[in-house]
């Protein structure tokens, strides 16, 4: 009888229960195509996984694919070995362009949709305490930062507080939320949400990797873009190509981390879960026969790539090499180099002048927040010609700002001066 009672207790959790996914790009601009390419291609996996349309929702600027420098016009493509593959066009994005912000990103998660109303699809994660919950985001971050559109920026502590009011809510029943951004591990030191599991490209004080490196020659035009990011290419080959039933999260886990060369790959918050439950989940099962169980112990081909915060100016460098009589590439490629020096110059002279170390780790633990964010936003405000490459004073910022917050005012007066 008892067993009878369990039997039924479980058909009845999985008749109510299902999958939910939110799928976040933050960046925007010729020189992200691979976070769109990969946002998008995590939609088709989650679709071709089984994962039901009306549960996904997306955020994405989708600036690229109409882009004035993509030959594919209206095309996203992205790679597997040799292999390339359009991805936008079986795209579905419910906000685009500016209603991709921070403030959306919380009221979608949280399910706001009185907030949502006039605003894109208005569609939001409709999940209860009885579903599950993929999370993927992608695109730059800094220590305690990951970015959104028009530099904006979501903090570690904003982070935390969101998806703990999501767990407060009753949000899911267990959820698994993958980042790729620079420096991911840092939204996760020493933090911890029950049932909440999250696999980040990169430890606390690391850059990710832009892979695929340009030029390709698809459909006999030349693309001059990275099609990926590797840990992102990574997680999602493993979820296509096997039998994530197969696999537990810390299975894929272990598979991702052995396959991601350039950034270490690491776990947070409630661990334990992810050792017993199957990938499949959280992301379906895109492979339902024809498994070659021999397929997941075969390391993937491995195309140099470079670091995300120098993919801008490969690219640069690129259609420089390949068009030497295009003024504004030139104008463009020297822009940036001044930029880049500059950024540099400050860093020293900040550095050597407070007394800051950005070689060796150094924990989140202990930073005061608010002196961070207003060093941001000061640096947003009065050096906001600065491209990409400028997010890495963020990381003198942070470091400053958990040790000599008190002298606040002398650095903003620096940051006044030095632009």
């Amino acid at each position: 009888m008892g067993k009878l009672i369990v039997i039924l207790i479980s058909v009845i959790w999985l008749a109510q229960s299902d999958i939910f996914a939110v799928i976040t790009v933050g960046s925007e601009g010729w020189s992200n195509y691979r976070h769109q390419a990969d946002g998008c291609r995590a939609y088709q996996i989650l679709r071709k996984g089984g994962i039901k349309k009306e549960n996904i929702v997306m955020l994405s600027y989708d600036d690229i694919p109409n882009a004035s420098e993509n030959p594919l016009k209206g095309s996203l493509y992205s790679k597997y070995g040799d292999n390339y593959f359009e991805v936008r066009k079986t795209c579905e994005i419910d906000y685009k362009s500016t209603d991709v912000t921070k403030e959306n990103f919380k009221n979608v998660l949280l399910g706001n949709e009185q907030e949502m109303i006039g605003i894109g699809t208005g569609r939001v994660l409709k999940s209860t305490d009885q579903d599950m919950v993929f999370l993927f985001y992608e695109d730059h971050g800094n220590e305690g930062i990951i970015s959104f559109p028009s530099k904006s920026y979501l903090f570690v502590d904003e982070l935390q507080a969101l998806l703990k009011e999501m767990f407060s809510k009753r949000k899911f029943k267990k959820l698994a939320f993958f980042i790729n951004a620079c420096f991911s591990g840092s939204m996760w030191e020493e933090k911890y949400i029950e049932n909440l599991y999250s696999i980040t490209a990169a430890h606390p004080y690391q850059s990710a990797y832009a892979i695929y490196r340009p030029p390709h020659k698809i459909e006999g035009r030349t693309l001059t873009a990275f099609l990926s990011s590797e840990y992102a290419a990574r997680w999602m080959d493993d979820v296509e190509y096997n039998d994530t039933s197969k696999k537990t999260l810390y299975d894929h886990f272990l598979h991702v981390r052995s396959q991601t060369i350039e950034s270490e790959v690491c776990q947070w918050s409630d661990t334990f879960f992810a050792r017993e439950t199957k990938l499949s989940e959280f992301v379906g099962r895109c492979i339902t026969s024809s498994f070659d169980e021999a397929k997941d112990s075969i390391p993937l081909k491995y195309d140099d790539g470079v670091y995300e915060e120098d993919s801008y100016l490969y690219t640069l460098q690129l259609a420089a090499q390949e068009d030497a009589q295009d003024r504004s590439i030139g104008i463009k490629l020297n822009r940036e180099l001044d930029q880049r020096k500059f950024v540099d110059i400050t860093l020293g002279y900040l550095g050597e002048k407070y007394q800051i170390n950005l070689k060796n780790p150094d924990e989140m633990a202990g930073t005061d927040m608010k002196c961070y964010k207003d060093l941001v936003s000061l640096w947003d405000e009065k050096c906001s010609s600065i491209g990409e490459y400028g997010m890495k004073v963020f990381k003198l910022f942070r470091r400053f700002c958990k040790r000599q917050s008190q002298q606040k005012e002398n650095l903003i007066a620096d940051i006044q001066k030095l632009c």
